[in-house]
């Protein structure tokens, strides 16, 4: 009986241990990314987000128009994630995006979430250049000037509908003339 003990002993011993080992699965949730700061606001449509965190872990960011993914370099520890803002619906108003940045390791936890707040700012005329020609002949009453927009990130499809130019004449008398023009139709060209 002995025997049949210590071998029964033995069997349960081995199976509570076999079945244990399943329970060994890391439970434990990476620390927060860190994210260096982002430029906001901006008229960029999409952003890159640098920072740090836990080798090999997946960077899920939420909270844009979709979400990104990145893979945190297992050397350096760093990440880089392209990011698409919400750029809303309306051409008047800017748009705040509250991004969420986690980290999720090999075993599926999630580190606890990472706030990033940028604003999608849309594109605006931000300085008005006007060239007049260096002899300006008004026989007839009227002159023809050229209008240059210039914004901070690019002025590609920015409309200056509604745009108002006001600019003051002096005659060779020295007698002014205030003058306004507001541009009425979209496009890029102001006569």
């Amino acid at each position: 009986m002995h025997c049949t003990t210590r071998l029964a002993f033995t069997v349960l011993l081995l199976a509570q241990l076999a079945s244990g080992c399943g329970d060994d699965k890391d439970k434990k949730a990476p620390p927060a990314p860190v994210v260096e700061p982002t430029a906001s606001p901006t008229s960029l449509t999409e952003v890159v987000l640098h920072g740090s965190g836990e080798p090999n872990a997946t960077i899920e960011v939420t909270g844009a128009s979709e979400v990104a993914t990145a893979i945190i370099d297992r050397f350096t520890s760093r990440f880089f994630v392209k990011v698409s803002l919400n750029t809303g619906d309306s051409a008047s108003l800017d748009v705040l995006n509250t991004l969420s940045v986690v980290a999720i390791d090999g075993a599926g936890n999630r580190s606890e979430a990472t706030q990033v707040e940028i604003i999608y700012e849309v594109p605006h005329a931000e300085t008005l250049a006007i060239t007049v020609p260096e002899l300006v002949s008004a026989d007839d009453g009227s002159a023809r000037v050229s209008a240059e927009i210039n914004n901070d990130e690019s002025a590609q499809g920015v409309s200056l509908e509604g745009l108002s130019v006001t600019w003051t004449a002096t005659g060779p008398g020295g007698e002014q003339s205030e003058n306004q023009r507001r541009h009425r139709r979209a496009g890029t060209c102001f006569r």
